[in-house]
């Protein structure tokens, strides 16, 4: 038949067994709770959290590994007479975080309380098979151990039993006298604390003799106070001036670097070279100057750049051995003149296509041009009755001077051509039949107006010539204050009333601080004047 008793542990306690084995750890099982079930007898399962129905949950009294089976783990647990009342048929062990580390179930017994009439102390046991008792801790809170009888007979047992062994020797176990001396050869005797004391202090002190030593091998790793030890040889200064020089492999000058002789600061990568130089010339005047010198194939240059925010780099100037040019505009001198090209200017050979040598030419008799003549600026002169013109094609334009009098025309041959004017213009004929001659203008007969129109008596009939109100205005903002006392008030002539101001008194009554007006004008003959009153 199958077994209908059993325990077994939860998935969270096998996990918690599996990783305390693998990392040398422990888990430390430390409760254990009895339950009803829920009113019957339950199957336990690997995936139970807790109990079905849990009664009672407390420390372990007794937690040990079965001497004759050493992978079975005993839990033990001894309820009082004084608790009860209730069923047992499941049990369960927890560990220190509450988690429950595996379950059972039991036969049905019935646990009943003093009051009942027969109360009785109940000793729950779980026998746990585990891979390994290594990974489990066996330790009980000693203030809640409550011992059976067959725990404290098997103690007694055991007691007994280690009493009967004969004197230890170097090779057997077994009972030893105990000895303070410590410069004792015995072989019989055990020492005790204070011998061993006695020993380590001696041990103690020679330890620390052989620390305040340094090791040769160490070469002065082992020095305690390196400070110290370098101002003791007179070394300080010459550190500090070794930690403030600049290194070979670089570095960055705080303070101002000053050379008293001649000097080179070069730059040089396989055959390429660029230095920065000072030199004084030793002469009379003791001249001084700054030379920058660069070489390799001819194609080495001076660039001066300057650096932007954002690492942005614009170039200030740039010399070469053909040319220099500053921010990116070409530097002309003597010995690299500007094209006629770069300057927007005529060649020669242009030039004397297009232009006469500078010379007086008011002899020649007349003067023909295939191009356009242009001044620019307005011609000024005088000419005694004698006239300039244009001609092409047989279109004449031509301005004479005769007897002080300027005039000019315009003459265009035959009917066919065409003169433009700057706009829009009318010929004559139209000109006459849309505008009449300046003047008065009398119509003959009835003049009619498009649209609707008054005559002069309807006019008369419906407007006035004087007195009329051909505006009106509110003046500015006018007030008047009340204090509390009673008194009655009227705007003045022509005033109408624009607001008022309140306020509430005690016993909810309103009382009237301030009152707003204004003055109507009307325009009349072109004066403002105020309203009346009737």
């Amino acid at each position: 038949m199958s077994t209908k008793y059993f325990a077994l542990l939860t998935q969270l306690g096998a996990d918690k067994l599996a990783n305390a084995a693998a990392l040398g750890t422990k888990i430390e099982i430390t409760h254990m709770a009895v339950g009803d079930g829920g009113g019957k007898l339950p199957t336990p399962d690997t995936k139970q959290t807790k109990l079905i129905n849990e009664k009672r949950r407390a420390a372990i009294n007794t937690l040990s590994i079965d001497p004759k089976n050493t992978n079975q783990i005993i839990a033990e647990q001894v309820i009082p007479e004084a608790e009860g009342g209730w069923w047992i048929r499941e049990i369960g062990l927890y560990d220190k975080d509450g988690v429950l580390i595996a379950v059972g179930n039991c036969a049905e017994t019935y646990k009943p309380q003093l009051q009942e009439g027969s109360g009785r102390t109940q000793t729950i046991r779980m026998i746990l098979i585990v891979s390994s008792a290594n990974a489990v801790t066996l330790k009980v809170d000693p203030s809640v151990i409550l011992a059976t009888r067959e725990y404290v007979d098997d103690s007694i047992k055991k007691h007994a039993n280690s009493r009967n062994h004969p004197d230890a020797t170097l090779k057997e176990k077994g009972f030893v006298i105990l000895s303070s001396a410590v410069d004792s050869n015995s072989e019989t005797h055990a020492a005790t604390p204070k011998a061993v004391k006695v020993a380590y202090d001696l041990a103690k002190a020679a330890d620390n003799n052989a620390n305040t030593r340094l090791e040769k091998d160490k070469n002065g790793a082992d020095i305690p106070n390196k400070p110290e030890f370098v101002k003791n040889l007179g070394l300080v200064g010459t550190m500090n001036l070794a930690a403030g020089a600049l290194q070979r492999s670089g570095g960055e000058v705080i303070g101002d670097i000053i050379i008293s002789t001649d000097t080179e600061l070069a730059w040089r990568r396989n055959t390429d070279m660029a230095a920065i130089g000072f030199k004084n010339t030793g002469d009379g005047d003791t001249d001084s100057y700054m030379w920058f010198r660069t070489g390799d194939n001819g194609n080495e240059y001076f660039k001066w750049q300057h650096l932007l925010s954002g690492g942005i780099i614009t170039e200030w100037m740039s010399l070469k051995s053909d040319n220099l040019r500053v921010r990116g505009h070409q530097v002309y001198h003597e010995g690299y003149k500007p094209t006629a090209a770069v300057i927007g200017a005529y060649t020669k050979a242009e030039a004397d296509n297009k232009y006469h040598p500078k010379g007086n030419y008011a002899s020649a008799a007349s003067q023909s041009f295939t191009g356009e003549v242009r001044a620019p600026n307005i011609i000024t002169g005088a000419m005694n009755n004698q006239s300039f013109f244009f001609q092409r094609n047989g279109v004449w334009t031509w301005t004479v001077q005769q007897n002080g009098a300027w005039r000019g025309e315009i003459q265009h041959p035959g009917k066919g051509g065409v003169f433009a004017l700057e706009g829009d213009s009318y010929t004559k004929g139209e000109s006459d039949g849309r505008y009449q001659p300046s003047g008065n203008y009398q119509p003959a007969g009835n003049y009619a107006i498009k649209g609707e129109s008054y005559t002069k008596s309807e006019s008369d009939k419906l407007y006035r010539n004087t007195g009329a109100i051909t505006n009106i205005r509110q003046s500015a903002q006018k007030s008047e204050y009340f204090t509390d006392t009673t008194k009655p008030w009227e705007s003045p002539s022509g005033g109408v009333l624009t607001g008022i101001d309140t306020v509430m008194w005690s016993g909810g009554r309103m009382h009237v601080r301030t009152v707003y007006y204004r003055i109507i004008q009307v325009l009349q003959n072109g004066q403002w004047i105020t309203l009346g009153r009737l």
